[in-house]
């Protein structure tokens, strides 16, 4: 598999990520473990930034003010422009306490700290309309708080180890992430689920699938039978997980790990799967949907929460579509630019 080439797939992944998500928030029944998403998300960003970083180390074209920026690029005009949008609505639907506090979000959620911020004043599943319209930026905070320090970790790690090694030492990472959130889901859990510490386990499974991945011979080619059947069983794991875990469950802990992992999988096995499997993530529906994820998850809180609507199939197709072109126009003239 080239590793330098567009992989369609991970975008159609990131489709099946998002959708639960929204549906979540929703309050759509089916899909009471859908938060799940976010974990399946966490899995994928750390493939892909690891991805990115080996690619451009072994090309001798890495730089991290690069990096930064080019985050930067990707992340902050459209998160700027939804905090925007929420300011001006918070004035029209707002007491001036609950202004005070969109406020304090909006600061939060400048500086990459509103997981932080949410920790110490709420709870993410109580009723979202009672809450913040950022509610949902604390995933962004965990993952720019964890790529701060990532990237100089694994330039130092290849410089002084080789790749079989830094995998052992994130495996290391990964265990000790785990016990600490499985810990801590007991007597901590809000903490557990909102800050970085708590986190990195999911994100450096992506990291982990990227290294070996990378480091894998390049004519090795799983068996297609078992990879048809590890794709299925994948697949089936994430569906349930979006199903059967609710806000009741224990999570993250390492019960996170059965989702996780199954993406993990996908990851890995899909480029080796039949063409109906592999067409199932790459068709341009869930690929177009997958590239317009990151306004599809920004948009959706706060137009749930400054334009609730009655829970049935009427009102929630018209959401999502509302939702969709909002999200298209935003990839199109905000983030791609």
């Amino acid at each position: 598999m080239n590793l330098k080439k567009y992989r369609p797939d991970i975008d159609g992944l990131r489709f099946l990520a998002v959708f639960p998500v929204i549906l979540f928030h929703l309050d759509i029944s089916l899909f009471k473990g859908g938060f799940l998403g976010v974990d399946v998300f966490f899995v994928i960003s750390g493939y892909l930034i690891t991805n990115i970083i080996i690619n451009q180390l072994d090309q001798k074209k890495f730089s991290v003010s690069k990096f930064y920026l080019r985050r930067a690029r990707r992340l902050l005009p459209v998160l700027f422009l939804v905090l925007v949008l929420t300011l001006i609505l918070s004035y029209i639907y707002y007491f001036p306490e609950e202004i005070q506090y969109l406020s304090k979000t909006i600061l939060s959620v400048i500086f990459f700290v509103s997981n932080i911020f949410f920790w110490k004043t709420t709870n993410y599943f109580n009723d979202l309309t009672q809450q913040s319209p950022l509610l949902h930026t604390w995933s962004l905070s965990v993952e720019e708080q964890f790529y701060i320090f990532y990237p100089i970790l694994l330039i130092f790690f290849i410089n002084f180890f080789q790749k079989k090694k830094i995998i052992y030492i994130f495996i290391i990472f990964f265990i000790c992430s785990v016990l600490l959130s499985s810990y801590a889901v007991h007597f901590h859990p809000n903490a557990n689920f909102f800050l970085t510490p708590f986190r990195t386990f999911e994100l450096l499974i992506g990291c982990i699938t990227a290294l070996i991945l990378n480091v894998s011979k390049k004519n090795y080619l799983p068996n297609v039978s078992i990879t048809n059947i590890l794709c299925f069983c994948s697949i089936t794991i994430l569906v349930l997980s979006f199903i059967f875990f609710t806000k009741f469950s224990l999570l993250p802990s390492y019960l996170s790990l059965l989702p996780a992992f199954s993406t993990a999988m996908l990851i890995y096995l899909l480029p080796y799967s039949n063409k109906k499997i592999y067409y199932l993530f790459s068709n341009k529906v869930f690929v177009g949907f997958g590239k317009i994820s990151y306004s599809l998850y920004l948009f959706h809180i706060p137009l749930i929460v400054f334009f609730p609507i009655n829970n049935n199939i009427f009102n929630i197709t018209f959401f999502l579509i509302c939702l969709t072109i909002i999200s298209y126009l935003s990839y199109k003239f905000i983030e791609t630019p």
